[in-house]
């Protein structure tokens, strides 16, 4: 039943995955076996014989000797090899701070006109490989002039502009901001400066592609700051839910799933549960059969499991 060599059918898929289930039990006991049985069950019941079971599991059933963790777990399935998954703490803060932070280094002027004349290859490499260049349209000469005042606010040579103010006044004139505006809304959420509200609004409404990649990275820092109860976080969350961001946030949150913080994992969780796809069954399967790693959380299992609900449909 395989459509493919390398990937069984999703259908097959949670044929092996039941098999092992029986076989293997699950680490939290027999009452999140029964649920995963019955989430299986109810797939298999419901998705017999359909194109859509016939279509390759992304992410199908590992090799457990080898998938121990849950970081390797995750990267593993999401394609970043097992040495791109041992991530610290430490190295995950140390990049969000020096990507978040290049507002501080860099010449907002230059930033501008780079943007403004297109940028060279070697320059989209480096702005745009990881965190996306601006949308590829060009500047009208009114936005020209708004992301001019905008530099000048960030270099505070425009006195009577603070710099939210300019890129409210920019985003009048549309969407598309200067990168280096987005990296400054970015670093006003994450440092939870008073301005911060503002900002958010205006990521919000600012359709450069690294905006989602700016916004996750401003995300778990508050989460890991503060717990991410507040306000701020919850309007940023948005950013996750529009219609034209919703594929590239779900693979973000996919990823935060291997973050070392809980309450990034659990939050991750809820997002996926309402972006996810089918595919994410087999991913969060294989997350609930982990041993336990030490600093687990037990509303972890229960949220794995809700998600699982909520994702392939089954009443529980």
């Amino acid at each position: 039943m395989s459509t493919s060599a390398t990937a069984p059918a999703l259908y097959e898929d949670w044929q092996k995955r039941r098999e092992y289930l029986l076989a293997t039990g699950a680490p939290q006991g027999r009452a999140y076996l029964d649920i995963q049985i019955h989430i299986l069950d109810y797939l298999l019941k419901r998705y017999a014989g359909t194109s859509e079971a016939e279509r390759p599991a992304r992410f199908a059933l590992p090799q457990p000797l080898y998938l121990n963790r849950r970081a390797i777990v995750v990267h593993h399935h999401l394609g970043k090899g097992e040495v791109a998954a041992v991530k610290t703490k430490e190295e995950a803060g140390e990049r969000a701070s020096r990507i978040l932070q290049r507002i501080r280094k860099c010449d907002p002027q230059s930033a501008i006109t780079a943007t403004a004349e297109g940028a060279s290859a070697e320059e989209e490499k480096g702005h745009g490989a990881a965190f996306g260049a601006a949308p590829q349209r060009q500047p009208t000469r009114r936005q020209l002039r708004r992301w001019g005042y905008i530099a000048g606010a960030l270099r505070g040579t425009e006195p009577f502009l603070t710099p939210c103010r300019a890129i409210e006044q920019a985003l009048r004139e549309g969407p598309t901001l200067p990168e280096v505006a987005v990296a400054y809304l970015a670093d006003r959420i994450e440092q939870m400066a008073p301005e911060a509200a503002i900002a958010v609004d205006q990521l919000l409404r600012c359709d450069n592609s690294s905006a989602l990649e700016y916004a996750v990275l401003a995300w778990q820092a508050r989460i890991v700051a503060d717990g991410g109860d507040d306000e701020v976080t919850a309007r940023l969350t948005e950013l996750f839910y529009q219609p034209e961001r919703r594929e590239q946030a779900a693979e973000k949150m996919r990823s935060a799933l291997a973050n070392d913080h809980t309450g990034v994992r659990l939050r991750a969780l809820a997002v996926l549960e309402r972006i996810g796809s089918l595919d994410d069954v087999g991913l969060l399967m294989d997350v609930l059969a982990l041993p336990s790693e030490g600093n687990e959380d037990p509303r972890e299992w229960v949220a794995l499991t809700r998600a699982l609900r909520t994702l392939s449909g089954a009443e529980v």
